[in-house]
């Protein structure tokens, strides 16, 4: 009877052993995580290691009650305990980052919105789609309509750049992927299918499903060539390009978002830098104006991230403006800024970043470093630079863009002669015309939908095209 208890004792505790050996392992596996596929796998080992031990002790099967018995009861209760941690949370789980390159950085394409923004590929669980890059979102957001493994149990608030609130759950995805790097239990606010409707942040933007905010962005080095439209990530600046002829400024934490300095008409300000918001600059108060100043009020219907839930009457208003007559981005002067007045926040936007050719936001180290290209005015005027951008954006969505003047454009450049010889050129454009080419820098040919007068003062009518061939304008 004495042996048979001992054999029974010391088969009870190889059995639990083995199976404590493998919850140790898949919770090291899971992080630490309340994931239900962990109460799953017990559940697994406690089949695979009952059949084990049945096949051994198939003699005496009463042997196996005793360890079976308590192994089945521990898998069941944790089971239950992440089935009921899985779907609510109480507090934001710790996000798991992997670096799955091999090499410190990784280089992706990226594309732009119909109204200058940038847009990275990703993939939320199965779902994959375009996520708005934005550094004035202090959490990332995601459509509604794709399911996630978790919620949180209190309601969480937002605030968008107009001031509107919205309150709701915080869910938790399994894993979220933006090139070779994976996050595992990042958290996403769901965004209402109305932000996709008219009135909505995303009306007409079908591909893009969310956006990508400061619970993800600042924990890398973002290198963005805006020129070519290529975003390069790096854990940290060491990894990327020699960085020539550039200006650096402290990038700040602030409430979840991040500041820089600005100078706006000679007063040093900190301004959230803020990639979702489309236009220049928004300021809490108000400049203070002279007789040179030019200010007035205009009818405006601004899209933020909850606009779509204004009434129609209310999505339009009425803002007071100022034009700024000198705002300085470290040693980057600019002109002729336009500036909203009297509202939530002091906020610089992403016509600012599309006046350089390459953009790293350094986050480990906490600077912005901004190059502009070799060719460009040591001042820019804001207005003609958002003429261009507008430009270069239609170019980027259609192949090309149209140009309306009421006199005429001037293209001076080289052209090659039926003999062969290149020669300086000036081409006048009078009227409407078509821009072709990949890009606003990059023309391979313009089309003139009126007439154009040759550099030898013949005047042709349209439609006439002249052909970029070898970097020369060749005659039609």
């Amino acid at each position: 009877m004495f042996e048979k208890v001992a054999r029974i004792f010391i088969a009870t505790c190889v059995a639990l052993t083995l199976f404590f050996l493998c919850f140790i392992f898949y919770r090291y596996l899971f992080q630490g995580s309340d994931e239900p596929m962990f109460g799953v796998y017990l559940l697994i080992t406690f089949l695979g290691l009952g059949f084990l031990m049945a096949w051994f002790m198939r003699y005496q099967p009463y042997f196996l009650y005793p360890q079976l018995t308590a192994m089945l009861l521990i898998s069941i209760a944790v089971l239950i305990r992440n089935l009921i941690a899985h779907s609510t949370y109480t507090e934001q789980p710790e996000a798991y980052h992997e670096w799955l390159s091999k090499k410190e950085r990784f280089v992706l394409p990226f594309q732009v919105g119909k109204y200058g923004h940038i847009l990275l590929k990703a993939q939320v669980n199965d779902t994959s789609g375009l996520f708005l890059f934005d550094t004035g979102a202090s959490l990332s957001t995601l459509h509604e309509g794709i399911p996630g493994d978790g919620e949180f149990q209190n309601e969480f608030t937002l605030t968008d750049a107009q001031g509107l609130q919205e309150s709701k759950k915080l869910r938790v995805m399994d894993h979220f992927q933006f090139g070779y790097v994976k996050v595992q239990h990042m958290v996403f606010w769901p965004v209402d299918s109305n932000a996709w409707k008219q009135g909505g942040a995303f009306v007409g933007q079908r591909q893009i499903v969310g956006i990508i905010g400061n619970n993800f962005i600042p924990n890398y080095v973002w290198d963005f060539d805006m020129r070519n439209q290529q975003v390069s990530l790096a854990k940290s600046i060491d990894a990327l390009d020699t960085i020539h002829n550039h200006t650096s400024l402290p990038l700040a934490p602030m409430e979840g978002n991040w500041k820089i300095p600005v100078s706006i008409n000679g007063e040093k300000k900190n301004f959230l830098l803020d990639f979702g918001y489309i236009t220049s600059i928004r300021l809490k108060d108000t400049l203070l104006k002279d007789d040179d100043t030019k200010h007035g009020m205009m009818l405006s219907t601004p899209k933020s991230a909850f606009s779509h839930t204004l009434n129609e009457e209310n999505r339009s208003d009425t803002l007071s403006y100022t034009i700024a007559k000198s705002v300085w981005l470290g040693d980057q002067e600019f002109t002729n800024v336009l500036c909203f007045e009297k509202d939530f926040f002091d906020l610089i936007g992403l016509q600012f970043i599309w006046a350089f050719d390459r953009v790293i936001l350094n986050y480990p180290d906490q600077q912005i470093h901004l190059i502009k290209h070799q060719d460009r005015p040591e001042v820019l005027d804001m207005k003609t630079l958002n003429y261009k951008l507008t430009q270069h954006i239609q170019m980027l969505q259609h192949g090309f863009f149209e140009m309306t003047l009421n006199h005429y454009a001037a293209v001076n450049t080289k052209r090659i002669t039926e003999d062969q010889d290149t020669l300086d050129a000036r081409y006048l454009f009078y009227g409407k015309s078509k821009h072709w080419g990949q890009n606003r820098w990059d023309v391979d040919s313009i089309t003139s939908m009126d007439s154009v007068q040759l550099p030898n003062g013949v005047i042709k009518q349209a439609p006439v095209t002249i052909d970029l061939t070898n970097g020369y304008f060749t005659d039609p």
